[in-house]
């Protein structure tokens, strides 16, 4: 029985989307908790890494998954970030201006917005056909803190959907688990990250040859 999880345990979760936003907000007011005792600290990151992420949440590009665990602790709800801690640390850092993007790491830098065309008392102006009226640009965002966007793509970041699992009336005992699993990943070496790089042609022959000629074998 101790390698056995009960059935109403498994099926004692959701899965939803919710605004970077709205997580952010939850989180900096404590209705997220994102100091359990098993949580890793913040900003661990490498340049490349948190790069990477930023400029993909600014693309529009999904990331991986939001984790919670909710408990009940002297009658009230808690609810703690399991798997996340990272991505919503560095958003909200990046959100309050404490970073900006750099190049190492980043890829699309260079993001097309709409702007659109308002007048002096703040009303969009509408085309015959009842759109609103907008000029497409391209922001780059490399060395430009958050308050320096353009409104569109500020607009973007709050609303980039996230997606988040929620496991409900957790104990101390699965909150460990889930703790342990999520982080059980191995990323790339870096040798296999720069092989994403490569042309397709030359990833294709450098391959044939590393798992097929007997002198990589031996």
């Amino acid at each position: 029985m101790d390698n056995m999880i009960p059935i109403d345990v498994t099926d004692n979760y959701r899965m939803d989307k919710f605004p970077l936003g709205s997580l952010l907000d939850e989180m900096r007011d404590g209705k997220i908790n994102k100091k359990h005792i098993l949580q890793r600290k913040p900003f661990q990151w490498t340049e490349r890494q948190k790069n990477k992420y930023l400029t993909r949440i600014l693309n529009g590009q999904p990331i991986p998954e939001i984790v919670i665990c909710e408990q009940i602790v002297n009658g009230k709800k808690k609810s703690h970030l399991i798997d996340g801690l990272q991505r919503l640390s560095y958003a909200e850092l990046f959100r309050c201006d404490g970073l900006v993007i750099k190049r190492e790491g980043a890829e699309f830098y260079d993001i097309p917005y709409k702007e659109y065309k308002y007048d002096h008392d703040g009303k969009a102006f509408i085309d015959e056909e009842g759109d609103a009226l907008f000029e497409e640009k391209i922001f780059h965002v490399l060395g430009k803190r958050f308050s320096q966007f353009p409104e569109f793509l500020k607009e973007r970041f709050h609303k980039f959907n996230m997606n988040v699992t929620t496991y409900f009336h957790c104990t101390d005992e699965q909150i460990a688990y889930h703790m342990r699993n999520y982080n059980n990943q191995k990323g790339m070496n870096k040798s296999q990250y720069e092989f994403t790089g490569m042309h397709m042609d030359i990833a294709s022959k450098i391959k044939e040859i590393s798992e097929n000629h007997p002198f990589f074998k031996d």
